[in-house]
């Protein structure tokens, strides 16, 4: 064993190491291979560095736990991410809008801000859109218009 392993590995000499984190010795298998350093293992425990093993909770088909406030819900309740498990983002729709509630004039500053940086492509991209759907467009004003005549001028 080298110079560099014992000094910095913090190696027994029964081959044992002791962990930066709890100051127990342990084995080398309770350590994991550091991966920008080749036959190099870290200086914390696999236990001390990913916490104890949490097993995975056993859920009804079709329910999910918001992330959030931790309450078991129907997937119904979670909004659309094609990229989420399930296709569903990790909150539920009511804390989203607690949260859309409570950070309100924050997004809006946001949204400013990004629109003036970004103003020429949000120009395009509606006026695109509006190009490509304006049936539909027309269709959902004048549903609109019928719907609420109180509103109109």
């Amino acid at each position: 064993m080298n110079k560099y392993k014992e000094k910095f590995e913090f190696l027994e000499k029964d081959g044992r190491k002791k962990c930066r984190k709890c100051k127990q010795l342990k084995t080398i298998d309770e350590f994991l291979n550091n991966k920008y350093k080749d036959d190099v293992k870290h200086n914390h425990c696999r236990e001390c560095q990913h916490g104890p093993y949490k097993e995975k909770e056993e859920l009804e088909e079709g329910h999910r736990r918001c992330t959030k406030c931790g309450e078991i819900k129907k997937l119904e309740e979670f909004g659309s991410n094609k990229r989420g498990k399930f296709g569903k983002r990790s909150n539920c729709i009511e804390c989203d809008k607690q949260f859309r509630g409570d950070n309100k004039d924050r997004i809006l500053e946001k949204q400013r801000v990004y629109y003036w940086e970004n103003k020429e492509a949000v120009n395009d991209r509606n006026n695109s859109n509006y190009k490509n759907n304006k049936e539909k467009i027309s269709e959902q004003g004048k549903k609109r218009r019928s719907e609420n005549p109180e509103k109109q001028k």
